[in-house]
């Protein structure tokens, strides 16, 4: 039989107590006065007030309990002696995993750098390898491009996109591209 409790915020706070005091949602859904787990699958996904005010308290819940598995840490540790080392290890690196995975910026092993400000990139091409009428015909490629681009750019009353469309004629963009680059491949073959 399913057991679905009504969500409300005394619930809420049972359920994430017990999660930041480090019990595992498993063991807590399998108190008959709680939820099971497909409840709560429910609960992560629904778009209600409370659905929302439960995922926030949820994911509060699962960083005190990385934090609580980070603290516990140390105590563990200091536990170790020659018969249990390894039994001990095991222990600690189950809570830092654990940890990292709750709360990967604090406890997680991967660095990030984040970067202010503006990057530019360029590109330079080895043109050395074609003639004088070839790269007349790619610079006028290039031009005809970034005047096709800012065709569009202006409100319409301005000049610079009637002198663009009186140069291209009733040709659409894409013929003129094309017949530009037709020209380049014809130039380069010959």
């Amino acid at each position: 039989m399913s057991r679905v409790p009504i969500l409300s915020e005394e619930l809420i706070e049972e359920i994430c107590e017990r999660i930041a005091e480090g019990q595992s949602v498993r063991d807590i859904c399998k108190d008959p006065e709680m939820p099971d787990r497909s409840t709560l699958r429910n609960w992560h996904i629904g778009s209600k007030p409370i659905h929302r005010h439960w995922q926030k308290c949820y994911a509060i819940a699962r960083e005190e309990q990385a934090d609580l598995y980070a603290d516990s840490i140390i105590e563990i540790a200091d536990l170790a002696d020659e018969d249990n080392a390894n039994a001990i290890k095991v222990r600690v690196d189950a809570r830092k995993w654990v940890a990292s995975k709750l709360r990967p910026k604090v406890y997680g092993t991967s660095t990030s750098i984040e970067l202010n400000g503006s990057v530019q990139l360029s590109a330079e091409a080895d043109l050395s390898r074609y003639s004088d009428e070839e790269l007349k015909l790619i610079a006028d490629i290039q031009r005809r491009a970034a005047n096709r681009s800012t065709l569009g750019a202006g409100n319409g009353s301005g000049s610079r996109p009637r002198q663009i469309a009186e140069s291209v004629g009733d040709r659409s963009g894409d013929e003129v591209l094309e017949e530009d680059c037709t020209q380049v491949t014809e130039a380069t073959e010959g």
